[in-house]
């Protein structure tokens, strides 16, 4: 997806779909969407990403015109560039927002009708000017580069052994030498642009991934650290951890630093547990690093490795202030969507097509919410396992409600058409990207329980065919 080469962009995530964005002061983005099967989505939601911890903020939403043209209004603008994610499940696009931005930006649904109900990658393109068009020069160069020399590359990497023997003398530097002219002239183009330092982020991201797979000597390697130190000073921690890009080229300078042979793992926890930060980047390998850059390494590690990976740590060393603000929000709740997460009061709609908050349809300390569209034959079979299951049981403290995510409302007629009984509770969210990462829905059908709490429950997740009843049961049998 995106026009800046495929090959690089598997290890460069925020880099999916292209940059775009068409931002005007005061927080107006103009777009349009194209390509795809069938009508255009009704809506186009964007949401704010914090770079540091993936978390989402709605920002606004718009609604595609005939043509597929729409325009959103948020409530704020945009004092960067920022990296924006904007969602008409199940598209998903990526781009990166100027403050005052002329141009539209285009979203493009894939040709073939996917059969996920979210993040199905759609590319993005540019009616403008943009620095967009110099990044892409560059990947572009990447991976004819990568093409072109694969040969080279392999044997060159040390993968065969003595492989390097093979290379035609002079090869690698000439391959190097294309890229680094190439880097040089993007660097000096993108620097005329406002708020230049994001676009360097976005450089050396890219730079970290050509080096990760371009055999780079020992040199080229020092150059990349020497680069990404240079922009940790400039820009301080706080502006490093609010910069996709920079955390992008972080990661991978750092992939895996845990496993190399220098880290000492016995003396890690020791110094881990005394607090003792210069110990610890002695022992992490690191011993030159700032205490900048052993902070970022625990956030790559718990990036590439898992939170879990690093909460031991989180209670013995002391993070300073950027940081430790950015695990105080990764641990602060669960994510949106999974157990404990607290859902909130949602609106969602009627058969008759009036306006309801959950909690006025069901006042109850328990919610079992079974998810379904149109045309699943999957969803049909658990929901009349569903109702059954609810005639059963009859009880008045637990709500059984049909969930409908149809993105259309003709198909979520035909949904709240197909009734089973008179009691049967339907309700619409339709292909609201908030609600649906809020609930955590990802397929049809699935079973969401809401607590008493109003939490998404770990205890009750199992679809009607395959072991509601039991769970329902089981929670009925403990004792308060």
């Amino acid at each position: 997806p995106g026009g800046m080469g495929g090959v690089l962009r598997g290890g460069l995530g925020w880099l999916m779909g292209g940059w775009g964005g068409s931002v005007a002061a005061g927080g107006v983005l103009a777009g349009r969407v194209e390509g795809g099967e069938g009508a255009f989505p009704p809506v186009v939601q964007v949401f704010r990403v914090d770079a540091a911890t993936g978390l989402r903020a709605y920002w606004g939403a718009g609604m595609p015109d005939e043509m597929g043209r729409f325009e959103v209004t948020a409530g704020e603008g945009l004092d960067r560039p920022e990296r924006l994610e904007l969602e008409a499940p199940p598209f998903l696009w990526r781009a990166w927002v100027r403050p005052g931005e002329p141009a539209v930006l285009v979203l493009v649904r894939p040709g073939r009708a996917p059969a996920r109900l979210r993040g199905v990658a759609g590319s993005t393109r540019w009616e403008g000017a943009h620095p967009e068009a110099v990044l892409d020069s560059l990947a572009q160069l990447q991976d004819r580069l990568l093409r072109e020399s694969a040969y080279d590359l392999t044997v060159g990497s040390g993968a065969v052994s003595g492989g390097r023997s093979l290379v035609a003398p002079g090869r690698m530097d000439s391959i190097w030498g294309v890229y680094n002219r190439a880097w040089d002239e993007a660097r000096a183009k993108l620097r005329t642009e406002d708020a230049p330092g994001s676009w360097e982020d976005a450089l050396w991201a890219l730079r970290a991934g050509w080096t990760a797979v371009a055999a780079p000597t020992a040199a080229e390697q020092e150059a990349l650290l020497a680069g990404l130190r240079g922009r940790l000073a400039q820009e301080g921690a706080s502006g490093v951890l609010q910069s996709p890009a920079a955390l992008e080229a972080w990661s991978v300078a750092l992939r895996s630093w845990w496993t190399r042979p220098a880290c000492d793992a016995l003396d890690l926890h020791r110094a881990c547990r005394d607090g003792d930060w210069e110990a610890v980047g002695k022992a992490m390998g690191m011993p030159d690093a700032s205490r900048e850059e052993w902070e970022l390494a625990w956030w790559v590690r718990a990036r590439q490795a898992g939170l879990e990976a690093v909460e031991p740590v989180l209670r013995h060393l002391p993070f300073q202030a950027p940081m430790a603000q950015v695990w105080d929000r990764l641990l602060a709740s669960p994510a949106p969507g999974t157990p404990g997460f607290p859902v909130g009061d949602f609106q969602w709609t009627t058969p008759s097509g009036d306006w309801e908050r959950r909690s006025e349809t069901a006042d109850t300390p328990w919610t079992l919410l079974l998810v379904v569209r149109a045309g699943s034959s999957a969803a049909d079979v658990e929901r009349q396992v569903f109702e059954t299951i609810r005639k059963r049981l009859d009880r008045r403290d637990w709500a059984f409600i049909v969930l409908s995510v149809d993105g259309r409302e003709a198909d979520w007629e035909r949904t709240a058409s197909q009734r089973l009984s008179n009691r049967e509770i339907v309700r619409w969210i339709g292909s609201d990207a908030r609600w649906m990462e809020a609930l955590g829905v990802v397929t049809v059908p699935q079973l969401v329980a809401i607590d008493g709490t109003g939490a998404i429950s770990a205890q009750v997740n199992a679809l009607p065919s395959q072991g509601l009843e039991g769970q329902i049961q089981q929670i009925l049998r403990t004792p308060r």
